[in-house]
Parts: C-alpha cells; sequence; structure tokens
C-alpha cells in the first residue's frame, strides 16, 4: 500500500494512507476531502490536547538537551569555549521547531511500524538543505512541505520499519530565503496599528518620559540588530538597596530555567535521531566559521558601546533574530543585564501548558509584562500586569455600523512545525472545519449574507477551506484584508477560538459570541473558572449550532445582548485579568519603571 508523506507524493487517485493531514492540502471538493479522511487518514498520536500535555514537558527537556549537545558541537568545531547557558539561549528556539515537527513523525511512524500492513513511499531529498538563518528554516517548515517531507523521510530511513519500503525519490527544495516572516505584521491588531505588547506602549512612554525631571539618570539607546531592536536602559546606581514589588531573579536563576531538564525520561532512539537532524539543519549563520564571527563581531562591537546599559527591552520574536540573541546571552552573562519581554499573543496566560515561542520569553526574561495577569499555573518569573489596550471603549453601537457579522479565524495551517500556543494540532484542524460548516449551515440565507469571513493572513500549506466553503456557502465573504475596516464596521464578531481579536473585541465591548468544543483548549487554573463564566453568561457556546442559533437571535440588538448584568460582570473580570485597559497609563508606565530601577539597584548591590 501507498504510504504519503506530503501533498508533494500524494495521488488522489491511488488509493494509500496519508501520513497526516498535510496530505490533502491540494485536495479542492470538500466531501472528497471527507471520503479521504475517513478512509485514508492515519490516526493521529492524539486526539485531544489534554492527551498531549504530559509529553511537552518531556519535549522541552529534550530540546535543552540536544540544544547543550549542539552547542558543544559547534564549540568543538568552531574551537570556542561558549557556556552552555550561551548555547541554550542562542539554540533552543530554532530547534524547538524541528522538534516538534519531528516528533509527530516520530510517533505516526512508531504505530505504522506496530502495523500489520506492508507500505512503499517516496522519500524526498533536499540538495541544499542548509537554512541561511533561523528565518529561513522556519519560513521552510511554515510555508511548504518540502522540509516537512525531508524530516518523514529521514525519519523512515533511520527507524527502517521493515513493512516500509522506499519506492522511488524526489527532489524538493527550501523556500526562498528572506527576512520577513510576516508573522507580526499579520496579525489582525497589527493592522489596525494598535498595540498587542506592552512593550510597544513602554518604548514610546519611555522616551517621553525621559524628559520628566524625576529621571535625571535615565539614558536609553536603541540597537538595531539584526531584524528587531533592542532598547537598553541604563540607571546610574546606588549603593543603597531599595525594596522593590519584583523579586529577584538573578542570572543563576535564567541559568537553571533554561538549562535544566527536570523530566528524567529519556527516548534515546528519537533524541539521537533529533541531534542527527539538527546537525544538518543548524542554520548556516551558526555552522559557517566567517558568518558566525561576523556575527560575533557586530555583536561585541554594540556590546563595547553599550557597556553601562543594564537594561534591555527585546521586541517580540527574538527566538527569530539571532544577533539579538547573542547580544542579550552575552549581556547577559558579561554584565548581568536585566531583560525584559512582554506578552504579543493572546495564548499566554490563559493556557495550562506553553511551548517553544511563549516558554522561550518567560524564560529568558527577568521580568515579564503581561495583558492584565501576575500568575500562570506553576510558572516563575516576575509576570508584571500593565495597561495595553488603547481602545475606545465602545458602549454603544458605532454609527458606522453596516450590519455585517466579522467571523475571525486563528491560522489554519496543518504543517505541524512546533507545538502551537493553542489547544491544536494538525488532525484537529479536520474537526474545526467541519464546525465551521455546521455553524454556517446552521444560519438562515438572510444572516449567512452578512458574514465576512476574515481569513488570516497568513502564507502556509493549509486545506482548501476557502474553495470548500465558496462552493457550499457562495454567499459567504472570504478576505484576508482590511481587518481594520471591517472591526470598525462590524455589528457583532464571532469567533471559534480564544484568540487576540477575542481579548481586543471584549476590552472595547464589541458584542462578541464564542464557541469551541468542551475542553478543546486546555486552560489555567487562572482563567478556567472566567471560561465557565463566560459558558454560564453565554458569551461562550460549546457546540457551533447553538452559537449559531444565538447569532440569529441577537443579531437585530446585540448591544442590549451585550448590556446584560452578568454578561458585563463576566466582561469585566476578562477585561480586569486578561485585557486590562486604562484610559490614562502613563502612571501605571511611570510605576513599571520606578520598579524596574528598584529591581536593577537591588540586584545590583546584591552581586556586590
Amino acid at each position: 500500500m501507498n504510504l504519503y508523506l506530503s501533498s508533494l507524493d500524494f495521488d488522489v487517485d491511488k488509493f494509500g494512507h496519508a501520513l497526516g493531514p498535510w496530505c490533502y492540502t491540494g485536495v479542492m471538493d470538500y466531501e472528497k476531502l471527507q471520503a479521504l479522511v475517513a478512509s485514508s487518514l492515519l490516526p493521529p498520536p492524539f486526539f485531544y490536547f489534554s492527551d498531549f500535555l504530559q509529553q511537552m514537558d518531556y519535549l522541552d527537556a529534550c530540546t535543552t538537551r540536544v540544544a547543550l549537545k549542539v552547542g558543544n558541537y559547534l564549540n568543538e568545531k568552531h574551537q570556542t569555549k561558549f557556556s552552555d547557558f550561551f548555547w541554550a539561549f542562542t539554540q533552543r528556539g530554532w530547534l524547538g521547531h524541528i522538534t516538534s515537527c519531528l516528533y509527530d513523525c516520530y510517533l505516526r511512524i512508531n504505530q505504522i511500524e506496530l502495523s500489520n500492513v506492508s507500505y512503499e513511499y517516496t522519500g524526498i531529498e533536499i540538495k541544499e538543505l542548509r537554512p541561511e538563518n533561523v528565518l529561513h528554516l522556519v519560513n521552510s517548515l511554515v510555508r511548504s512541505q518540502s522540509l516537512t517531507a525531508w524530516l518523514a523521510s529521514e525519519m523512515i530511513a533511520y527507524i527502517a520499519p521493515a513493512n516500509c519500503r522506499k519506492e522511488q525519490t524526489i527532489s524538493g527544495c527550501l523556500t526562498q530565503s528572506d527576512h520577513d516572516t510576516g508573522q507580526f505584521e499579520a496579525l489582525p491588531l497589527a493592522q489596525l496599528q494598535l498595540p498587542t505588547s506592552p512593550l510597544h506602549a513602554l518604548y514610546s512612554w519611555i522616551k517621553r518620559l525621559f524628559h520628566i525631571s524625576q529621571y535625571p539618570d535615565m539614558m536609553l539607546h536603541n540597537y538595531q540588530l539584526g531584524n528587531g531592536k533592542i532598547f537598553l536602559i541604563h540607571w546610574l546606581t546606588s549603593r543603597k538597596k531599595s525594596r522593590s514589588s519584583i523579586s529577584h531573579f538573578s542570572k543563576k536563576n535564567m541559568v537553571n530555567r533554561l538549562t535544566a531538564t527536570k523530566n528524567s525520561f529519556e527516548d534515546e532512539r528519537f533524541e539521537n535521531l533529533l541531534f542527527k537532524t539538527a546537525v544538518k539543519l543548524i542554520p548556516n549563520i551558526y555552522w559557517d566559521f566567517d558568518a558566525f564571527g561576523q556575527v560575533l563581531e557586530d555583536v561585541n562591537s554594540a556590546i563595547k558601546k553599550s557597556t553601562n546599559k543594564k537594561i534591555l527591552f527585546p521586541t517580540p520574536g527574538l527566538i527569530y533574530d539571532e544577533k539579538a540573541e547573542i547580544f542579550c546571552a552575552l549581556k547577559k552573562e558579561q554584565d548581568n543585564a536585566l531583560i525584559v519581554m512582554a506578552q504579543h499573543g493572546s495564548f499566554y496566560g490563559t493556557l495550562k501548558k506553553y511551548q517553544f515561542i511563549e516558554q522561550e520569553e518567560f524564560e529568558k526574561s527577568d521580568i515579564y509584562c503581561t495583558w492584565g495577569w501576575s500568575t500562570v499555573e506553576d510558572v516563575e518569573n516576575n509576570f508584571y500586569p500593565l495597561p495595553v489596550f488603547f481602545s475606545k471603549q465602545r458602549t454603544a453601537r458605532s454609527e458606522h455600523d453596516d450590519g455585517s457579522i466579522l467571523f475571525v479565524v486563528d491560522d489554519e495551517m496543518v504543517n505541524f512545525h512546533r507545538i502551537r500556543s493553542g489547544g491544536y494540532y494538525s488532525d484537529q484542524h479536520i474537526a474545526l472545519l467541519q464546525q465551521k460548516f455546521d455553524f454556517f449551515g446552521t444560519l438562515d440565507d438572510t444572516t449567512r449574507k452578512n458574514i465576512i469571513y476574515q481569513a488570516y493572513p497568513a502564507d502556509s500549506p493549509t486545506l482548501q477551506t476557502h474553495a470548500f466553503f465558496e462552493q457550499t456557502f457562495p454567499e459567504l465573504k472570504i478576505t484576508n484584508q482590511s481587518f481594520q475596516e471591517h472591526f470598525k464596521r462590524c455589528r457583532l464578531i464571532v469567533m471559534p477560538y480564544p484568540g487576540t481579536t477575542m481579548h481586543f473585541a471584549l476590552a472595547a465591548n464589541i458584542p462578541t459570541v464564542l464557541f469551541w468544543e468542551k475542553d478543546f483548549f486546555v486552560f489555567s487554573r487562572q482563567f478556567q473558572h472566567i471560561a465557565d463564566c463566560m459558558h454560564e453568561c453565554g458569551l461562550l457556546f460549546y457546540n457551533p449550532v447553538d452559537a449559531a442559533r444565538a447569532v440569529e437571535t441577537i443579531y437585530n440588538d446585540p448591544e442590549k445582548w451585550m448590556r446584560d448584568r452578568d454578561r458585563r460582570a463576566c466582561v469585566k473580570l476578562f477585561q480586569r485579568h486578561y485585557a486590562w485597559t486604562e484610559k490614562n497609563s502613563v502612571p501605571y508606565y511611570k510605576s513599571f519603571l520606578n520598579d524596574v530601577k528598584k529591581f536593577y539597584r537591588a540586584t545590583t548591590c546584591n552581586l556586590k
């Protein structure tokens, strides 16, 4: 029987088993997709995200172990002596993407190895395999299937199951290297030109606060390193200890967080494969002696110019920027600099478990700014709530209301390029698609004509969702552009996931209907009671049919529906903890800067 590894070798006319749903990205008919899923899709490693939670700690520890091995390998290759902390800080981010994708294939192929079916498959080779930099690697995992298929092909060759035989080999290629993932620009709030991170606001206020007399000893410098920016602040230190509202975390704490492998379980076969694969995919900026040397030269030059600046504010996406990561790692080691990072996505603080992007940013920061929450599960960090949603509180229907219902969706990619920060993985996009069909199918024709399907503006392989909807519901308006205008004019927002737009919509008191399967997202214990409250008051529904009926019921006057006492109380509770808004945020940012100042001075004194 044929075993299909990706859409590159998938043949809809020849029966076989598909390794994952990414094989179906070329299928244009929804009924055909349903038939293929029922007949040819191999069972997923996990059916519910909750089943996968126990594996996340292992993958985190596994990524750390392999990152340290990669670091030792590069030390020997380049004849350098960088520390475990340095390599953990700079290598875990890109390696985590590989770990996720590889582990997903690993579990699927383990199932194949135990089956009684004999398979023939098409392998794939990539001649110019090594990515130029971390962005190039991530783009190749996100935007095409060549690298994903190559990982699966390498996995089968390594495990060598007796029931799998390679029939032929095809050629693939990495995506063209560029310097823009589109990740942050693609976010809806970025299109609104509104801050989605406390640091966006903080950068602005820092500059304004330098003119205030009570900060005569502050100095700021803005470094453009790689693709991002790092803002550095120096306070002329005093020898007197100051009490701070931020608890003390030293460099040693961060070293422990980044290099610890708490989980004792080890899958030697998988970790050997991960290291073997990682060596082939080490970005050239680390692999090539001259390229790495040039990066170090640039970073060391910046460090020399900033010896008296001890507070670092990296912009979001640090793991995608090698120079910025190296700069932060060396400043931390050499100057014991404080690193301040911030939330820039909605799942932070709400989910029970985090992986890679969220976890990396937690663990690489001394102070972590949030959208209102101060604790999550048992994660240790100096979480600092700040008001960040600068939106006008809408209490009455906008005069620009055009009667539209804005249906906002998340990234629908099926490439398993990292453990997602949400509660879903590749196979669950099939279920999500069915939920959307159920929602739109329940609406009457008149209501459905008012729907604007706001697609996530991502450039990645996914199921042909738009084609499916255009065939079945031609009256739907589908767009991935002009989010700002639709957002301003819509009468109602509907979302099938708890994304960033949910936070912004509720912060602005825009009528919002949410729906997703119960327990689909495994929330933190701090957020779960708010999710329960949302369900009880009728903001959140656990099936698409009930959500669609609610939309029809409230459509004529959603503002009145939103003003219900219990519903308003629930929204205010959510705003206070996860979408904190203040008309005048200046006092809060002043307080924050003072606390950072005290924390910095206390830390400096403690290290003397």
